[in-house]
């Protein structure tokens, strides 16, 4: 495990990155902005919905999560997410992090966590597995 020392630039510079990265997300879905979700997974990331039985289920690869995301935002016209309390802890290259995300939209409200890896390719932080756990749906 190759963990960046707590306080250095480094170690300050993946934290920021993958906080963009995570709302950048939101600002995805809630602006229907498909190039910008487009440019935050990894080519073979997956999406997965669990615990959901009206969700997607479980989506492997970039072709299956635009679907997915295409799907979303032509049903829900208008979302409003926030995510909080987003902890990570970088290897390296890898990344893990765990968040709680509200949303608001047409449908009803919904509060789900977050669980998520992240791969940095290029030097730019992605998702490589984002995990939904819904608590309120």
């Amino acid at each position: 495990m190759t963990v960046v020392p707590e306080g250095t630039p480094a170690y300050v510079a993946d934290r920021l990155a993958i906080q963009e990265l995570v709302f950048s997300y939101n600002r995805a879905l809630d602006k229907a902005d498909e190039e910008l979700f487009d440019s935050l997974w990894a080519p073979d990331a997956g999406w997965h919905f669990p615990d959901q039985s009206d969700g997607p289920g479980r989506l492997d690869g970039k072709a299956a999560i635009l679907g997915a995301f295409r799907t979303f935002v032509t049903a829900r016209r208008s979302t409003h997410h926030l995510t909080t309390n987003l902890l990570v802890t970088v290897d390296g290259d890898r990344a893990s992090g765990r968040s709680k995300s509200y949303t608001s939209g047409r449908l009803r409200p919904s509060l789900a966590s977050y669980d998520d890896r992240y791969v940095r390719i290029d030097g730019r932080w992605r998702f490589a597995r984002r995990t939904i756990t819904p608590h309120l749906h």
